[in-house]
């Protein structure tokens, strides 16, 4: 006798214990996995750049996206980026200007050009991860990061 059906494309076989061989369940493969047989017994994963569709029983190609200048979130990602490294340049022009000031060497003015030129380059950085990258982009992504 049969206690269970066949286990369609999308799934694999996991056999139930304490019960015959015939018996088993069917469990649906996991994310990025997929079985293309009626009554596979493992799920296989996708290649790197594929995922599964929602039946599992193929792997599709990856989507692309990238975050781009048109998208609302792009425009106002560079918007606050240009804007606070432009506030930035204005306090560090005015701490350059009034250097020899005893308010300004009291505040340890070295330490203070340094942080405001580091805030600066963080305001910018965030526009190498707008738009799709380069090979020089990549590579600073993964300096400035």
């Amino acid at each position: 006798s049969v206690c269970s059906e066949s286990c369609q494309p999308g799934t694999r076989k996991a056999t139930r214990k304490g019960e015959p061989l015939c018996c088993f369940d069917c469990v649906p493969c996991a994310e990025g996995e997929v079985s293309n047989h009626t009554d596979s017994i493992e799920c296989f994963k996708c290649p790197p750049e594929y995922w599964s569709n929602p039946s599992r029983d193929q792997c599709v190609l990856k989507k692309v996206e990238f975050l781009s200048y048109e998208e609302t979130l792009g425009i106002s990602l560079t918007t606050v980026s240009v804007f606070g490294a432009f506030f930035s340049t204005a306090v560090l022009a005015v701490f350059m200007y009034y250097r020899n000031t005893p308010i300004v060497k009291a505040n340890n003015s070295e330490l203070s050009f340094l942080l405001l030129f580091s805030l600066i380059l963080c305001f910018l950085c965030s526009l190498l991860f707008i738009g799709q990258p380069l090979h020089l982009t990549c590579m600073l992504r993964h300096v400035v990061f």
